[in-house]
């Protein structure tokens, strides 16, 4: 946006707001101004000149809305997050280096140091965050919040059942996943009893001790694969239940 600045200057006289009186036949008189020298003329307020200010409000305007403020969110050049470089609000939609197909990014510059806010269509309460230092971006982080988590039945398999008023749930905290509930003491040692979904499964096989019936005394060994497999692997009594509670990182 080129702004051609008009050079203003005040009309500088010898003698200011100065004039002589002309008596007119109609009775009227007339102002006739008597300013002696003038030094400086002044720039004169022209229409020209005004229209120019006007255009330059409008375009001002424009500028301000195309990066999302004051009005919609702007567009991503390239469609890539990556190269935005200027700060603002703008719409993310199937776009490159994203942590999500749809929502928007926050974009703050700074020299050669950015960040970016990512805020996901779908994502209710979810924002993540990244930074650029030079060249390079960091990977997208989620900031956690203290609304409550959302719990998810995991639809159990080969015939397991759970623990009355006990479903086996699972949910996720930023990277962390964490799992509730009992099976039923009839399960049998050796069922597969779910499988977890993508973005809940731990990033390498994970096993782990749990307790049969809320005491030390009986145990159950539980593993749950890269691929989500969860198995009930050994329990030392066969008719109490199984707690399932545990919490790993993905």
């Amino acid at each position: 946006m080129a702004y051609s600045k008009t050079n203003w200057k005040d009309r500088v006289v010898e003698k200011p707001l100065t004039f002589t009186v002309q008596n007119n036949p109609d009775g009227t008189i007339t102002l006739i101004p008597a300013e002696g020298q003038i030094i400086e003329g002044g720039t004169p307020l022209t229409a020209l000149i005004m229209n120019n200010l006007e255009k330059q409000y409008d375009e001002a305007v424009a500028w301000v809305k195309k990066y999302g403020i004051g009005g919609n969110a702007g567009e991503i050049p390239g469609n890539d997050a990556n190269n935005i470089t200027e700060s603002g609000n703008y719409i993310a939609a199937l776009t490159a280096n994203t942590p999500s197909d749809f929502g928007s990014i926050i974009h703050i510059a700074r020299n050669n140091d950015a960040g970016q806010i990512f805020i996901p269509t779908a994502g209710l309460y979810t924002m993540l965050v990244r930074r650029r230092n030079g060249p390079t971006w960091s990977g997208w982080r989620e900031l956690i919040t203290d609304i409550a988590p959302t719990w998810t039945n995991l639809p159990l398999q080969n015939g397991a059942t759970s623990n009355a008023g006990y479903p086996i749930q699972y949910t996720k905290i930023g990277n962390e996943v964490r799992l509730r509930g009992m099976l039923n003491g009839n399960v049998p040692a050796g069922t597969i009893f779910g499988t977890l979904p993508a973005g809940y499964r731990p990033g390498a096989p994970y096993m782990y001790l749990t307790t049969h019936d809320g005491t030390i005394a009986l145990t159950a060994k539980i593993h749950v694969a890269a691929s989500g497999v969860m198995t009930l692997l050994s329990k030392t009594g066969d008719t109490h239940v199984t707690y399932v509670n545990t919490d790993f990182i993905t």
